[in-house]
């Protein structure tokens, strides 16, 4: 049986996760926040395929935002690991989802705006969402062609406010999943309902946030029920 549940996790404030402190136990995911137009943006920590991406946004905004997230993703990633976070080696694994080279720790990282999610846990596959919250004027046609057919009848029978809310919230909750599967959005969405829960071994978490006008799911592959830990990160420059 799968899961679907709420849950209080702040991850509100600013502060620095202290290298080599922070313990993970196995039945945990921890999920940290970033304000990325708050944080520090060190390029100097990233790898060469971190900054290619950097530098192929056009904008500036874009750039200093994806250097502050993986910024943000090494420092956490090298609290958990005890090293430094320019050292990390970040690859892919078989199912194409971000991994620690030689390392056990499995994490999930997303970005709106200014604004990134990590979840972060020790063995099991883990993948995290965030949309901003507006107005989608083509969900009925977007559910129709990738949502299960309920879902689809669902969002057809609301009216606005709700239908966008609960069309962003089912999204949010099948793009955690298939993060953790490393399934394409094409061939992923319409395989299980949002509300229902997956049909495998999986807890999904709509994480409530400190901050207004987002909407963010984690989600988990595990029997036993995980205990969820929020966190936050992220130096305020200086």
């Amino acid at each position: 049986m799968s899961t679907m549940r709420a849950c209080s996790v702040n991850l509100g404030g600013i502060g620095v996760p202290d290298r080599g402190v922070v313990a993970l136990p196995a039945d945990e995911v921890h999920l940290w926040s970033r304000d990325l137009d708050r944080a520090t943006a060190c390029a100097a920590t990233l790898d060469d395929e971190e900054l290619d991406r950097a530098r192929r946004l056009r904008r500036p905004v874009d750039r200093r935002r994806f250097v502050a997230a993986h910024t943000g993703l090494r420092e956490i990633l090298g609290a958990y690991l005890w090293i430094a976070p320019e050292t990390i080696m970040l690859a892919r694994d078989p199912g194409g989802r971000p991994c620690v080279t030689g390392g056990s720790l499995r994490f999930s990282m997303a970005r709106c705006d200014g604004l990134a999610l990590y979840a972060i846990t020790r063995t099991a596959a883990v993948g995290i969402d965030v949309e901003r919250l507006r107005r989608v004027d083509d969900c009925n046609r977007v559910a129709t062609h990738f949502f299960t057919p309920r879902e689809a009848m669902r969002l057809r029978k609301l009216d606005e406010p709700a239908r966008s809310v609960t069309f962003l919230t089912c999204w949010t909750r099948k793009e955690a999943v298939l993060k953790c599967t490393g399934d394409g959005i094409v061939d992923g969405l319409d395989r299980f309902d949002a509300e229902l829960g997956p049909p495998t071994e999986w807890t999904v978490l709509d994480v409530p946030l400190d901050r207004s006008g987002y909407l963010a799911a984690a989600a988990v592959l595990g029997r036993a029920e995980p205990r969820w830990q929020g966190r936050a990160c992220g130096r305020q420059p200086r």
